[in-house]
């Protein structure tokens, strides 16, 4: 129990003069000290209110992890997309350890008219929703390129992204699967 003194103030009033007093085992504590602990309070709950909003709003834009390509067990990131004309090619890469890059490109024939949303399935034939070339790299793992010859791939268009998923077999006989969204 800490010291205090109560004094008798203008109109019968009752002063307090301590930081601290113990009445039949409660505490009570001075204005000021109640302001500095509601307003630390306040301080620690907005500081995580903001830090939560921020990492959420982070979160919604990160898109790392999202596209990829699966090949013998192993999953590659795709970090970059590029392609010279988005009708008849797509091809996407990423670094892997040491620097070594990977990588899948599809060549296909896209319909005429419209945006080229749908399946494509390989065909050695060109014609409207097919794919006549197309391979993964992954020079870390010893193969320079590896030629796609059977499976599919997709091209649909979702609330906010474009998104390819892709089913493929290798001519090695192993599957190739995935996505990429943009």
């Amino acid at each position: 129990m800490k010291k205090f003194f109560l004094s008798n103030a203008d109109n019968g009033n009752v002063k307090m003069e301590a930081d601290t007093i113990s009445k039949n085992g409660r505490s009570y504590t001075s204005q000021k000290c109640r302001r500095k602990f509601f307003g630390f309070l306040f301080c620690l709950i907005a500081a995580v209110a903001m830090s939560s909003v921020s990492c959420n709003k982070d979160k919604d834009n990160d898109k790392s992890g999202d596209s990829f390509f699966v090949y013998d067990g192993v999953t590659y990131l795709l970090d970059w997309f590029y392609s010279w004309d988005w009708e008849s090619n797509f091809e996407a890469s990423g670094l892997g350890p040491g620097d070594k890059e990977h990588g899948i490109e599809l060549y296909y024939t896209s319909p005429k008219t419209g945006e080229g949303y749908g399946k494509y399935t390989y065909s050695e034939k060109k014609v409207q929703f097919t794919f006549q070339e197309a391979y993964i790299y992954i020079e870390y793992k010893g193969i320079e390129k590896l030629e796609i010859k059977d499976g599919s791939f997709t091209i649909l268009e979702n609330d906010k992204n474009d998104v390819f998923t892709f089913d493929l077999t290798a001519v090695n006989g192993k599957k190739v699967t995935g996505k990429y969204i943009w």
